[in-house]
């Protein structure tokens, strides 16, 4: 299956809602702005693979993920600790979980 530009931002922004960041966040990490996250993740801009690979790096999956025929909506150990009551509020431990 080819991955079109809209399934690539649907995922692309699914994996960030996973790692429960913020567009402000991510465009802080990647040293982009906001509205460029933003345009990607609704498929108005197109990615780089350097893009891609740090996206995939910053939420802590396999640039592969992104590709591949199935994409896991959520990350499970981040689910586990999500429900963890304190483990989501505390930004170090989210920073070492990416």
């Amino acid at each position: 299956m080819t991955i079109t530009q809209g399934e690539l931002a649907r995922r692309i922004r699914a994996a960030r809602e996973a790692c429960q960041m913020t567009q402000e966040e991510v465009a802080d990490h990647l040293k982009i702005s906001r509205a460029t996250i933003s345009q990607m993740e609704q498929g108005r801009r197109g990615v780089s693979s350097l893009e891609l690979h740090r996206l995939a790096h910053l939420y802590g999956r396999d640039i592969q993920d992104f590709l591949e025929e199935d994409f896991p909506e959520g990350e499970a150990v981040m689910a586990l600790f999500r429900r963890q009551q304190g483990v989501s509020a505390d930004a170090g431990v989210l920073d070492s979980l990416r």
